[in-house]
């Protein structure tokens, strides 16, 4: 079946591309999204641990299970002040939120969204 592809996909595509190659580089990139894993797990260890084993941690999105108020309630209080928080898949579904921190979110960013967060989790 004949089809028109998303031409302005292919552009937001090679701009990618050429961010994370030429700009960035491809081992920084990979470097800042393991800073923010690690960061993330830090500034939230008072009152929440990483879901499963954190050597395994993933340096894109964090899975967090909280020991203070409900994931629901997090996530609820966050999207309140202007952030989103995903919720958990599969078994961790009712345990769990997660925080993203990848692509073109900065380190500068991600620590003002933990600043928040503090506040909202209670620690």
């Amino acid at each position: 079946m004949p089809s028109t592809p998303s031409i302005p996909h292919f552009y937001a595509l090679a701009r990618q591309l050429d961010e994370i190659l030429n700009r960035e580089g491809l081992e920084k990139r990979w470097e800042r999204h393991a800073k923010m894993r690690d960061l993330t797990i830090e500034r939230t260890s008072a009152y929440a641990r990483p879901a499963g084993d954190r050597k395994h941690a993933s340096p894109t999105v964090s899975a967090l299970e909280p020991s203070v108020k409900t994931p629901d309630a997090i996530r609820n209080d966050m999207k309140k002040r202007g952030f989103t928080l995903g919720g958990g898949y599969g078994d961790w579904k009712l345990n769990t939120f997660r925080i993203g921190h990848m692509g073109d979110i900065s380190i500068e960013s991600l620590s003002r969204m933990l600043d928040v967060l503090s506040e909202v989790a209670g620690a």
